[in-house]
């Protein structure tokens, strides 16, 4: 029988997994960032924005897609001995009784949540918003409104039923929804021109055709779970700028004339300032003023022609770029950029190691009575990782730590031991559960080890 010569490396191998697993994932996510941002620049002056605002959703769909096939296509770089395999877990008297459990690997990943939840915190703040404005919502009275909306809908090809409404919470034209969107006009639009009303139509159920409202949904909150890259932040907020510009580029295909979208744009701007601003992140907002004037002096640069021809340069490449970013999140999730070796190379097998060990409760009688001991226990782990048949070797004093030492060994969990492509059971997995009393108290081991 081999010796416990990994008594400590051992019993960290799970957080060893843990570790490796999450720097390749944050690693692998700020390449496919980076990569996006290039794209992003690269292609600026050679296609459309509406190609700008497919590459940003697709660089956050590849973020969603990485951690999936991380864990489809795992290669388990390391392992543990699995023929004989002796590990050892120490229990205090001053314990919890339902494990310690306090551990560096905790506080990291207490670290990395409590920013990720204020953050979809916030998000659930914005949805409890937009409910607020919406029960503030008054029905347009306007008759003309209503037939300048049902003409712009027909020309969007929209079957959902969307409805105009008047707010004096907003400072800007919004849309929120999806089986039944709304758009809200600020007050100061009842002054609006008809012409400003179409543009102003025709801008929203572009989002809502091409259901920008969820798209925002999504990419909020995959970048709340990929927050610590800062990277992360600059696409998002260029994913941002690229809705608002493609939706001024579907004005311009289907009609309208640059200068005066233009200045319409720039007049329904400068007439909803005298309304009331609020914060409203969550909605799609058309007059943002902090990128209007990137967006008009874009407008003022091209015209409908050159923008038609930038969206049709767009679609063969949209589909290359498609392809590239599922061949590099594929890649990035099979290749280990950091591997976890955490046991002998002669004594690898690639795929068993703990997922989960549970430390047992100090019997209190015991603990009352001073009485220190160990339990050397052996089972079989099957397919699915779970133990089975398990068994007391040995044990000091005989019979007192054994109840607590099966309880816990029965909650362990391992990766499956793949052989060939298929799961197999592990005989004469062995652990020995040392009870003492303090870090400083000395138990002597089985005589086997």
């Amino acid at each position: 029988m081999e010796p416990v010569w990994m008594l400590q490396v051992v019993r960290n191998i799970q957080e060893l997994a843990g570790v490796a697993w999450s720097l390749n994932l944050l690693l692998g996510s700020t390449v496919i960032i980076a990569l996006f941002l290039f794209a992003r620049r690269f292609f600026y002056a050679r296609t459309s924005r509406g190609f700008s605002r497919f590459l940003g959703l697709l660089g956050f769909a590849s973020l969603a897609l990485l951690p999936v096939m991380t864990v489809v296509f795992s290669s388990d770089s390391f392992s543990i001995a699995t023929e004989v395999s002796i590990f050892e877990v120490k229990t205090f008297a001053a314990s919890n009784p339902l494990g310690d459990g306090r551990h560096w690997s905790v506080v990291a990943i207490a670290v990395y949540l409590i920013p990720s939840l204020l953050l979809l915190g916030r998000f659930c703040l914005g949805l409890v918003q937009l409910w607020w404005i919406k029960r503030r919502l008054r029905p347009c009275s306007n008759p003309r409104w209503h037939e300048l909306l049902a003409n712009a809908v027909s020309q969007q090809g929209i079957t959902r039923t969307v409805a105009v409404c008047i707010s004096d919470s907003v400072g800007s034209p919004l849309t929120f929804g999806w089986l039944r969107p709304v758009i809200v006009m600020p007050e100061g639009a009842s002054h609006w021109s008809d012409e400003q009303v179409i543009d102003v139509l025709t801008h929203e159920l572009v989002h809502i055709r091409r259901l920008d409202w969820l798209s925002l949904i999504f990419v909020y909150c995959i970048a709340s779970v990929y927050w610590m890259i800062p990277v992360v932040w600059i696409l998002y907020a260029r994913f941002l700028d690229d809705v608002e510009a493609s939706c001024d580029e579907e004005v311009l295909l289907a009609g309208r004339d640059v200068n005066d979208y233009a200045q319409s744009l720039v007049s329904a701007a400068r007439e909803s300032n005298h309304c009331r601003q609020s914060g409203h992140w969550l909605g799609q907002t058309m007059l943002g003023r902090s990128q209007l004037e990137l967006r008009v002096k874009y407008l003022l640069e091209n015209n409908m022609m050159t923008i038609k021809s930038l969206k049709e340069k767009s679609i063969g490449r949209g589909v290359c770029v498609m392809l590239g970013a599922f061949l590099l999140t594929t890649m990035l999730s099979v290749v280990d950029i950091v591997a976890a070796d955490a046991s002998d190379s002669g004594k690898t097998n690639g795929t068993f190691y703990p997922l989960n060990t549970v430390e047992p409760t100090y019997p209190k009688a015991a603990a009352d009575e001073g009485i220190e001991g160990w339990v050397h226990v052996k089972f079989l782990v099957n397919e699915s990782g779970t133990v089975e048949d398990l068994e007391v070797i040995e044990s000091e004093p005989a019979q007192i730590f054994d109840a607590s030492a099966l309880a816990a060994a029965r909650q362990f969990r391992f990766t499956q031991h793949i052989v060939e492509g298929h799961a197999v059971k592990v005989p004469n997995v062995q652990y020995v559960f040392r009870f003492k009393l303090s870090a400083e108290s000395e138990v002597d081991g089985p005589e086997t080890l």
